[in-house]
């Protein structure tokens, strides 16, 4: 019996262990944008929310590009994941949020 719980107490702990970990997002960036203090390409991106940060992941880099993020919490899940540009003067477009799709996750890029 005691070598049933054993065995029943480290399957609880192994599956915890794995819910524990980083949730991944599927990101589009439809065109180059300015997020944090980098510059990101359009394509496809996995993205992953860490604490303060969001990490954007390209296809072919092995380096993840890091802006700090505000997460809130909306009263309805998002039909489909949006990237919010803003169109200021000058060159550059910012990204100014994401509201991921499938959640009520949206997150605030501060300039």
């Amino acid at each position: 019996m005691s070598r049933f719980l054993i065995v029943l107490a480290i399957s609880g702990l192994c599956a915890g262990a794995a819910s524990a970990g980083t949730k991944t997002y599927h990101v589009n960036v439809p065109e180059k944008v300015v997020v944090g203090s980098a510059e990101l390409k359009p394509g496809p991106y996995r993205m992953k929310l860490e604490d303060n940060s969001a990490v954007f992941i390209g296809e072919d880099a092995k380096q993840g590009v890091v802006a700090r993020v505000e997460v809130t919490t909306e009263s309805k899940k998002f039909e489909r994941t949006e990237v919010r540009i803003s169109r200021g003067s000058g060159d550059s477009e910012r990204m100014t949020g994401i509201d991921l799709g499938g959640t009520k996750l949206k997150l605030v890029f501060p300039n």
